[in-house]
């Protein structure tokens, strides 16, 4: 595992070489040769793999990780002085030309130093016989040992499952005569295996099916070995006397064809982590048209996928294994502590608690209760474990991290940093999954790939993060993508461990930040402030600097303010600050322009605080700048500077600085927190962000926009955001590829408003928050291709919908809204509409709700639930 964040940072240095290349001039050559020089190393760690248990191979990869971040170190260090040198004028460069020849001796110094030290590398591994060419299979040894561990304990106490058993028999036993797949996926520590064991134990299972057979495949399968234990039992003695350890694997294959023929069979393929072993397999299995069945277990969503999609008839979706609730959490545990004992009244509340830490993990509980059954059972002892449960359960990584990290050490190379990087959140912390797609890319762990939007890539990571059971959404946006997601807190403190190991990543909670190790990245919770300013840090190659929480015993911090001075003067080759999910107030000095290799600043600094707006825009290679919770009137016009700007978040209304020339964003994506006026309507019709796919407007005061006009050379504009006023006039011939609108707190919308937005052809999400006293008209014609409208706090409104209006809708929400007049009868009757969400209704439309009857096929879900006798208005 030690090797994964290495490959990503020889990877990283690569595109440094290329991206900083005009300013490494006077060093080319040293440049390449440290470039080729690490490429070799590269190849090291790939031939490597294998043997990474191997104590020796596991010390040369720490000593590389550690050349390759002096590398990194010696050639940002330069680009950052040669950038500083540029900024000059001419006069001064020629005051400092000394200093520049002084630069070029220190980079090539060290170089030369680096280059010993691999050389040195290279003597010692052949001096103490390391091999890369030819693996010795430790990994998978210690991989097969882990496996038989993880089913001792999965296969422990069944507990919880009923259901989940009686629904996945009827799918076995019920539905078409094909032959199909039924899947199980989940976490790994889930009970995916002990599920299926009881399945396959099951009276019902057992009097259906003619042949059972179960084989446990891994990663580390051999397909020979695989038809072996699927034919073991089965059969009985070869016709042409030939043992089955005799034969080829094409014959074994054959055996296994001719064993199942004409039978009703079912096989359960346990832990199945790819899709080649059942391409290489499946050929054995006939379809005898008579309800024969394979059940697998996977962690991996898109195996499960693969296998269920083969099925000849409708395809079976794979069955979600969900975590174990409270109750059967605490059922689990008390059978593993008490076994046929009762717990003790007095240690029921403390023990629940306790086993709440483990989040419904069966694994977790299973490790948790083997753990308390051999101490004493008394409030003293247990209430050692509140607080620090994670801690007893990594203390023995074999007994629960060494199986959890199972799923870790099959990751792609490419995922693995991303995973890793789950380690800088808090416990329980829910994740923005668009802030931790912007921080992966700042990170640079996002690649390109051709002309793909790269957060459509990251997007892509996360959902095979997703797949593989190592994260969890916790909500989805109005379009089906990921809001937000979590992390389970025993992956979590697998990410912390292995982050210390490669020096990744370190957390740290109320300590000052020195002294600096050589870790790249530090993330700071319950930060406290004083302390870390008032004690100045060494010197530190930290790369990223991010903070959680607020600050304990510290009279008014809003009001005091942060001082980031300390961040500016010894964290100079940072690229990222993250510090806008801490409670308190950021003082930005000017020094933060010292800060040239920054790419993502995110901070919060009050009303109060003055912004030093031209040194950020002196921060040339800023990809996201987040302001929110900042108050800026104006932007200055040093802000046409930040050419590599994608992503500008302002709370707004921020007013764009008024300028003659041609200055443009050419890369920016997303802008927020605009005043609308004359001047930004110009801009925006001028295409000075022709590449902006979000963008939202603050109106202060009430004005007839030509919006719609303006944004019309705005060819990848896809969402806008309104606030306050709102006056559109309507375009002639007006073709934009919008899909979603948000209007918010929008104190003024005319008829004329809906016909506008009525018209628009591509507008799939519509949402409306926090509007009052409107007359929303749908004509025939209106919202052709809308598939969501969300309405929230929407008050004193009258609705009317002609029919054939909103032909697609396919979801609508309304939260805490009244309506003078609302058409349910009219969606309600549309084919399209699938899911009806009415959150905290008055009681004029919970009324309404109670004599509504929904036709099949569409949803509704009200909440709080509504009660079965009418309600009465308050």
């Amino acid at each position: 595992m030690a090797d994964s964040v290495l490959s990503f940072l020889l990877e990283n240095l690569t595109q440094l070489f290329i991206q900083e290349s005009k300013l490494l001039g006077g060093v080319e050559d040293q440049v390449r040769i440290l470039k080729n020089e690490l490429s070799l190393i590269n190849l090291f760690l790939l031939n490597s793999e294998g043997k990474r248990h191997d104590k020796l191979v596991k010390e040369v990869v720490s000593q590389i990780r550690d050349v390759a971040y002096d590398a990194e170190d010696v050639i940002d260090t330069y680009v950052m002085t040669e950038t500083k040198r540029r900024k000059r004028s001419k006069m001064k460069k020629a005051i400092h030309y000394f200093d520049r020849a002084s630069a070029l001796h220190e980079v090539a110094k060290e170089i030369e130093r680096i280059k010993n030290v691999i050389k040195e590398i290279y003597e010692n591994k052949n001096k103490y016989g390391i091999e890369i060419a030819e693996s010795s299979g430790g990994d998978a040894e210690a991989e097969e040992i882990l496996h038989r561990r993880r089913r001792d304990v999965e296969e422990d106490h069944v507990v919880g499952f009923d259901h989940d058993a009686q629904e996945l028999v009827n799918q076995l036993i019920e539905g078409s005569s094909q032959l199909n797949v039924v899947s199980i996926i989940g976490m790994g520590g889930l009970g995916k295996t002990t599920l299926a064991r009881k399945i396959y134990n099951n009276n019902d299972v057992k009097n259906y099916f003619d042949f059972r057979a179960w084989v446990y495949v891994s990663e580390e399968y051999k397909i020979r070995e695989l038809l072996l234990e699927m034919l073991k039992g089965l059969t009985p003695p070869p016709k042409n006397g030939v043992k089955l350890k005799d034969m080829t694997e094409d014959e074994l294959k054959s055996e296994l064809f001719e064993v199942l023929k004409e039978k009703r069979y079912i096989l359960v393929m346990d832990d199945i982590w790819n899709t080649e072993v059942w391409n290489e397999v499946s050929s054995s299995f006939p379809n005898n048209s008579n309800g024969c069945r394979i059940l697998t277990t996977s962690r991996i969503k898109e195996v499960a996928v693969h296998l269920s999609s083969l099925n000849s008839s409708n395809p079976i979706p794979p069955y979600e294994l969900p975590f174990l609730n409270e109750d059967k959490s605490w059922e689990l545990f008390s059978k593993k502590v008490f076994r046929v004992a009762i717990c003790p009244p007095e240690l029921d509340t403390l023990g629940r608690k306790i086993v709440k830490s483990c989040h419904g993990l069966p694994l977790a509980i299973v490790v948790l209760g083997g753990l308390l059954a051999n101490k004493e059972k008394t409030h003293r002892t247990w209430s050692k474990y509140i607080g620090h449960v994670n801690s007893y359960l990594t203390e023995d990584r074999t007994s629960c991290i060494d199986i959890l990290a199972l799923s870790y050490n099959h990751l792609p190379r490419r995922l693995k940093p991303c995973f890793l990087y789950f380690g800088i959140y808090p416990e329980d912390f829910e994740i923005p999954v668009r802030q931790l797609i912007r921080l992966w890319i700042a990170e640079g762990f996002i690649r390109q790939i051709g002309n793909r939007n790269i957060k459509d890539v990251a997007e892509d990571y996360l959902e095979e993060l997703i797949d593989r059971s190592l994260i969890q959404v916790a909500k989805r946006r109005l379009d089906g993508g990921f809001k937000t997601c979590r992390i389970h807190d025993l992956l979590r403190d697998l990410c912390i461990s292995e982050s210390a190991e490669e020096k990744f990543l370190e957390v740290r909670s109320d300590v000052n930040l020195s002294p600096m190790s050589k870790r790249r990245r530090i993330s700071i919770h319950f930060a406290n402030h004083p302390y870390v300013s008032s004690n100045p840090c060494e010197p530190s190659n930290n790369r990223s600097v991010i903070g959680f929480g607020g600050v304990v015993g510290v009279e008014s911090p809003l009001d005091k303010g942060y001082d980031l001075k300390w961040l500016c003067e010894n964290n100079k080759l940072v690229r990222v600050v993250e510090l806008s999910n801490m409670d308190i107030c950021c003082l930005i000095p000017k020094e933060i322009e010292n800060l040239d290799l920054l790419r993502y600043l995110s901070i919060s600094s009050g009303a109060r605080h003055v912004i030093p707006a031209d040194s950020i825009c002196n921060l040339w290679n800023l990809e996201t700048l987040d302001m929110r919770n900042s108050k800026i009137e104006c932007l200055p016009k040093g802000i046409w500077k930040l050419q590599k700007l994608r992503h500008f978040y302002l709370d707004g209304p921020t007013s764009l600085p008024i300028t003659d020339n041609e200055a443009a964003l050419p890369n920016l994506q997303v802008l927020t927190g605009i005043a609308l006026n004359h001047n930004t309507e110009s801009l925006l019709a001028k295409a000075r962000f022709p590449n902006l796919r979000k963008l939202g407007l603050y109106s202060s005061r009430e004005v007839k926009s030509g919006l719609l006009s303006s944004i019309h050379p705005l060819r990848h504009l896809q969402t806008l955001k309104i606030c306050k006023y709102l006056n559109l006039s309507n375009p002639s011939s007006l073709q934009l590829i919008l899909t979603k609108i948000t209007l918010l707190d929008v104190l003024v919308v005319s008829v004329s408003i809906w016909t506008v937005l009525g018209s628009l052809t591509n507008l799939r999400i519509l949402k409306v928050v926090g509007c009052a006293n409107f007359y929303l008209d749908c004509n025939e014609s209106s919202f052709c291709q809308l598939e969501v409208f969300k309405m929230v706090k929407v008050t004193d409104m009258i609705w009317n919908m002609k029919k054939g209006a909103m032909p697609r809708l396919q979801r609508l929400v309304i939260e805490r809204c009244n309506f003078f007049v609302i058409p349910l009868d009219e969606p309600r009757c549309s084919s399209a509409l699938r899911d009806v969400e009415v959150l905290h209704p008055d009681p004029k439309l919970a009324d309404m709700l109670q004599q509504l009857q929904m036709r099949d096929g569409c949803k509704l879900q009200v909440y709080p639930p509504l009660e079965s006798g009418p309600i009465p208005n308050n």
